[in-house]
C-alpha cells in the first residue's frame, strides 16, 4: 500500500479528534454541550457509518465475490427512538476502533488480494482504489470541520 495513503488514514482519528477540540467551550468552560451538539454528533456518525458499513462491507464483498460491483453511498438508517443518545465522545472511540480494525485488515492482505478488482463508480478498481476512496472521505469530513470551525470563528 502507499505509504502516504496508509498514514494519512492512520492519523485521521487523531486529526478528527484535534479539530473536534479546536470548538470554542460553550460558556462555562464545560464539553457537555459540544458533546451533544447535533452537527458534530452528524459528523462523526457520518465518518463512522463511511467506515464500518460502506468500506468494510464492500472490501468483504471484493475479498469474497469475483468482481463484484460496489455502491459506495451510505444507507441511511431508521432513527431508533428508544435508543440512548450517543455522545460525541463516544462516538469518536468507537471510530477509532473502527479505524483500527480497517488498518489491521488492510496490513494483512496479501499481493493477490490487493490485485483483486470491483466494479466501482463506473470503473473497474483494485481494493488501492476503495483505500483512496476511504482517505477521500476523512478529507471531506476534516473540510466540513474546517468550515464549521471559520463560521464558529465568525460570530
Amino acid at each position: 500500500m502507499h505509504i502516504v495513503t496508509f498514514s494519512a488514514l492512520a492519523d485521521f482519528p487523531n486529526l478528527l479528534e484535534a479539530h473536534l477540540h479546536a470548538f470554542p467551550k460553550p460558556s462555562g468552560g464545560s464539553n457537555d454541550a459540544m458533546d451533544n451538539d447535533p452537527e458534530l454528533i452528524g459528523l462523526v456518525e457520518d465518518a463512522l457509518s463511511f467506515e464500518a458499513d460502506v468500506f468494510h462491507a464492500n472490501l468483504t464483498a471484493v475479498l469474497e465475490t469475483e468482481s463484484p460491483v460496489l455502491d459506495m453511498t451510505p444507507r441511511q438508517k431508521e432513527p431508533d427512538p428508544a435508543a440512548e443518545p450517543k455522545a460525541l465522545s463516544d462516538l469518536v472511540d468507537t471510530f477509532q476502533t473502527a479505524r483500527k480494525r480497517t488498518l489491521s485488515i488492510l496490513q494483512g492482505l496479501t499481493d493477490a488480494q490487493w490485485a483483486r478488482t470491483c466494479k466501482c463508480d463506473g470503473g473497474e478498481m483494485t481494493i488501492m482504489g476503495l483505500v483512496h476512496l476511504l482517505s477521500a472521505h476523512d478529507w471531506d469530513q476534516l473540510a466540513r470541520l474546517q468550515r464549521r470551525l471559520g463560521a464558529c470563528s465568525a460570530l
